[in-house]
């Protein structure tokens, strides 16, 4: 990195990563709600993912109010991929009810996060399994 790009007009590292985490919770949002309501399991969920991510607990509801005004931004790490699937696949199992269209909107997030369409039903079990076991 060279003098000149600290004056550039670039996004900084920092808000793109922000960026990235506000529109992985539109994607917890847009699960918590495809089964038409989002529940106190659901949104005590979504709370802490934010204080997780370091986000404003308000940024649910801007989100909420505003989907739009997200865009989605693709994380660029393996990890982060598979933590993101992870809280997926959390929020669909929270309220004891895994609901055919959060789990058919958790699969095409997976692939939008460039999991193979091969993997992804074995990958969304064996988190299921994995979260059984942690609770």
């Amino acid at each position: 990195m060279g003098i000149f790009d600290f004056f550039s007009k670039k996004k900084s590292y920092v808000k793109m990563q922000n960026e990235e985490k506000i529109s992985h919770l539109k994607n917890l949002i847009a699960v918590a709600i495809s089964d038409g309501k989002v529940d106190e399991e659901e949104f005590a969920t979504l709370v802490c993912i934010c204080e997780r991510e370091g986000l404003a607990i308000e940024t649910i509801n801007d989100i909420i109010k505003d989907p739009n005004s997200v865009e989605y931004v693709k994380p660029t790490d393996y990890e982060t991929k598979i933590q993101y699937l992870r809280d997926m696949v959390s929020i669909m199992m929270v309220d004891g009810n895994i609901d055919k269209k959060e789990l058919a909107l958790c699969k095409l997030t997976a692939l939008n996060l460039g999991f193979k369409h091969e993997i992804i039903d074995a990958m969304i079990v064996d988190i299921i399994k994995y979260l059984e076991k942690e609770s």
